[in-house]
């Protein structure tokens, strides 16, 4: 759904400050035939049920620049997301308990209150989880009808456990959801979906446009390149990232984190999309956005091997049972792609006997291994 990214709009054009109380599940029957003909129309009821995960991937654009989102989702209470517009780097998360995100100006933020109710709301519907068994603790119930030039509309009203209700326009011919809107504080929050594709056995819309009522220039443009259903999610992008944890003395240490600037030679605006790590009995070595570094406990970071992203596939001429110098190496991962799961993770390392061990995975090609001579 396009609430994926409401947060970032949020905390750069609203301010929001209200309560909510736990709601119990409900469901009217005229709504339940609602839900269950949009189950079945987005692709049946065993593919909603499996679902545990979903990674999504967008291009944005809002508050006239330009921008990216990778989403994490996992059921029932968990969902994060790193989005990078123009120059802010906002990552945000909930872990099901404790929810957090980062400020415009990069300073991580412990959610309380209606933020942290409103984290909550936000994982609930990321999850769909008033499309489950018992509306997911929640309650839906028929708000009314509309028309348009395109065709008539079902209304449903879904609150969740905590939190405030959102609507959600069902297509009487398709079933599927073209309109959902929320208030923020004062402030309606309209999205328009279309461009439904499948995805892991599932539909998504692919298109949507959210606004903010009397905030013309906030308008959000999502355009979905990815989908991701069942993939395996790192739990750790769900917590706070701003601290690792000392089991004995619960003291927390940060060794190295940011956006591309942070992670030389990124491309200034992507996400390093640090994924695998292991280490050498000394310090750690990391990989990510097709580069592998050498990471110190300190701090510094030193780039043993790659040639980056802008390659999701060997390169022309490129002989992947040569060897190559490391910085002239290609690891492509493919990010994005609609294997990237079913055949091979993004980035996995490890090192034995004085090399690093590289697995990727390119469009169109089984997984491979590379040997990586350590310096």
């Amino acid at each position: 759904m396009p609430c994926t990214i409401r947060t970032v709009v949020a905390t750069l054009a609203l301010a929001l400050a209200a309560t909510a109380a736990p709601a119990r599940a409900t469901i009217a029957p005229n709504a339940r035939t609602v839900v269950e003909h949009y189950v079945a129309a987005a692709g049946g009821r065993a593919a909603f049920d499996s679902v545990r995960t979903v990674r999504t991937v967008a291009r944005i654009q809002a508050l006239g620049m330009a921008g990216t989102t990778v989403t994490y989702a996992a059921r029932p209470d968990r969902r994060a997301s790193v989005t990078n517009l123009g120059p802010f780097r906002i990552p945000e998360g909930i872990d099901g308990q404790q929810g957090w995100r980062a400020d415009p100006g990069g300073k991580i933020l412990v959610l309380d209150g209606k933020d942290l109710i409103d984290a909550r709301a936000s994982a609930w519907f990321e999850n769909q989880m008033w499309t489950t068994a018992g509306e997911g603790g929640g309650q839906v119930r028929v708000s009314g009808a509309d028309k348009d030039a395109n065709g008539t509309y079902t209304i449903l009203e879904v609150t969740p456990p905590v939190g405030d209700p959102r609507r959600y326009w069902f297509d009487d011919r398709t079933h599927l959801v073209v309109r959902e809107s929320m208030r923020h504080d004062q402030n309606e929050v309209t999205g328009e979906m279309s461009d439904w594709r499948d995805a892991g056995g599932r539909k998504f819309p692919f298109h949507a446009v959210e606004r903010i009522s009397g905030m013309p220039a906030n308008d959000l443009t999502i355009d979905i390149d990815s989908v991701i259903v069942n993939g395996p999610v790192d739990p750790a992008v769900f917590r706070r990232p701003d601290a690792d944890s000392d089991t004995t003395s619960g003291a927390m240490t940060m060794i190295h984190s940011g956006g591309s600037d942070a992670w030389d030679p990124v491309p200034s605006g992507e996400d390093p999309t640090v994924h695998g790590i292991t280490n050498d009995g000394t310090n750690l070595i990391v990989a990510g956005y097709g580069y592998v570094w050498y990471l110190g406990l300190d701090g510094s970071l030193k780039l043993v091997a790659g040639t980056g992203y802008d390659i999701d596939n060997f390169p022309s001429g490129y002989d992947a049972h040569a060897s190559h110098p490391a910085l002239e190496l290609a690891l492509p991962a493919s990010l994005g792609s609609a294997d990237e799961y079913g055949t091979g993770s993004i980035h996995h390392v490890t090192y034995h006997d004085g090399a690093v061990y590289f697995r990727g995975h390119a469009d169109g090609t089984a997984a491979f291994v590379e040997k990586i001579a350590c310096p």
